[in-house]
């Protein structure tokens, strides 16, 4: 059995490709983004995802092709390059510029599949914006779906109707997400405040 093994690093993301003989292919994505790390794995039966974050916990995912019912890439074409992903901790300091400098380098995968129980489940994952080998997994992904396939380049709003899903939350989520980032601003200003006045 003969095995070729390439590797690449660009901005923290590794991709390898690995091929065994002429009837397995198996395609393996590894994207670094700050505190997680999202791997993925394609061959004849199925996708595999695995998102590994802070403190080792870790999510996965094996679904096999013809569970899928839908798939498409949110995000915009990013020009490169791009300086490196920036590390979130320690939290003091820029965090909110650290963070915004993150979720600009995010783009994500959404996978509408058929569960056991006969009902639909979904997967948000993600991808850097820019990396060479972005393109190579949305490709595999696009050849292996067929028509299931329904694009790159797609708004949120847009990828989730064509999937079926519905929107009416995602204002609300915003709305709730801006009120939590307010909250943490507020406390890390308060901690600021406090360590001033101890060294004060």
């Amino acid at each position: 059995m003969k095995a070729i093994v390439s590797s690449e690093s660009r901005v923290g993301i590794k991709y390898l490709l690995t091929t065994s003989d002429s009837n397995l292919l198996i395609m393996k994505f590894e994207f670094i983004l700050g505190p997680a790390t999202w791997f993925y794995e394609t061959d004849e039966a199925a996708l595999s995802i695995r998102a590994s974050v802070l403190a080792g916990r870790e999510k996965k995912w094996t679904i096999a092709w013809n569970q899928i019912i839908g798939a498409g890439h949110i995000g915009q074409e990013v020009a490169a390059p791009q300086e490196p992903v920036p590390e979130l901790l320690p939290l003091p300091g820029n965090i909110l510029e650290k963070g915004a400098a993150l979720a600009r380098r995010l783009q994500n995968i959404v996978i509408v599949y058929l569960a056991e129980n006969g009902g639909r489940k979904t997967v948000f994952a993600s991808i850097a914006a820019v990396h060479p080998q972005k393109n190579q997994l949305l490709s595999e992904l696009k050849t292996r779906l067929g028509g299931r396939w329904l694009g790159e380049n797609q708004t949120i709003f847009v990828l989730r109707k064509k999937l079926g899903l519905k929107n009416w939350w995602i204002p609300p989520a915003a709305l709730f997400a801006l009120a939590v980032g307010f909250l943490i601003l507020l406390f890390l200003i308060f901690l600021r405040c406090g360590a001033l006045r101890l060294c004060g």
